[in-house]
């Protein structure tokens, strides 16, 4: 028997409208009706995320820091080392602009002119996609050897003193603004480390009709989920307030379910001893 049952994002929707009784059993729902549970669907998508209820959106990636420091010739005839990745303008051109040396260090051997508004890169922190929610475990590998590397947050990141320090980088911080950005530290002082990263990404939003979701262990959580939210707009006295409870908690229930998939499972020979 082939195991290929699943259901398309408009059966889900309105499986949900039937269960949170905006439609009977045997009609139609309306394309209104289909949107209004769509949405509902994709705001609990959005609430899971926050939850961390996405670790099924799990990716091991890579990233060898194969690309060396922009280095530049400043107005003193020195060279210059890109210590942060920037857009050129005069404020951080080396020697002459008002925040330069957050952005160059004095060294270097093969400097280039300077020219404003180029994007000028460091070894030490690249941008990463941005449907990449958090880094759970990193390591660099490095001669068939790997090297862990410790996650920290922007606290202990700027608590480091010197930051131009190079070596074999064992500090990782995940910047989270509107871009998802790496920094790492040392500065890697060789180009042929790899950086590894096991991440966790957003949750898929539902976009078609015709779409599924990721894990159909999953299609029952949320369905009554979506009907659950459903509910609590169907203004009709004929809802019963215990019926919206039994909802919420079969909801409630199927989601608990589905999060016992989420867990890894390793073996553990070790025996507690005796006494």
């Amino acid at each position: 028997m082939a195991e290929d049952f699943t259901l398309i994002l408009r059966e889900m929707c309105e499986r949900a409208l039937r269960i949170s009784r905006f439609t009977a059993t045997g009609e139609t729902s309306s394309p209104n009706h289909v949107t209004i549970a769509s949405n509902a669907m994709n705001s609990m998508i959005k609430r899971w995320q926050s939850k961390n209820i996405h670790l099924w959106e799990m990716e091991w990636i890579t990233y060898p820091l194969s690309t060396a420091s922009s280095e530049v010739v400043g107005s003193d005839g020195l060279n210059y080392k890109c210590i942060r990745g920037h857009t050129a303008s005069s404020s951080n051109k080396p020697v002459t602009g008002t925040d330069w040396s957050t952005y160059w260090l004095q060294t270097g051997s093969s400097g280039s002119t300077w020219v404003d508004a180029t994007a000028y890169t460091c070894i030490a922190d690249f941008e990463i996609n941005t449907d990449y929610l958090s880094i759970e475990k990193s390591f660099i590998r490095y001669s068939n050897t790997d090297y862990p590397v410790s996650l920290i947050d922007k606290n202990k990141f700027f608590e480091v003193s010197d930051k131009t320090i190079t070596g074999m980088p064992n500090l990782l911080f995940l910047e989270k603004l509107t871009t998802r950005k790496i920094h790492l530290l040392p500065q890697p002082d060789i180009e042929t480390y790899v950086l590894h990263c096991y991440i966790s990404k957003k949750l898929k939003d539902f976009d078609s009709l015709l779409d599924t979701p990721d894990r159909q262990n999953s299609i029952d959580a949320i369905v009554y989920g979506t009907a659950s939210s459903l509910l609590d707009e169907n203004t009709s006295d004929k809802i019963a307030t215990e019926y919206k409870y039994y909802i919420s908690n079969k909801a409630r229930s199927y989601r608990k379910d589905m999060r016992k998939y989420e867990k890894e499972f390793v073996n553990n020979d070790f025996v507690k001893p005796c006494y």
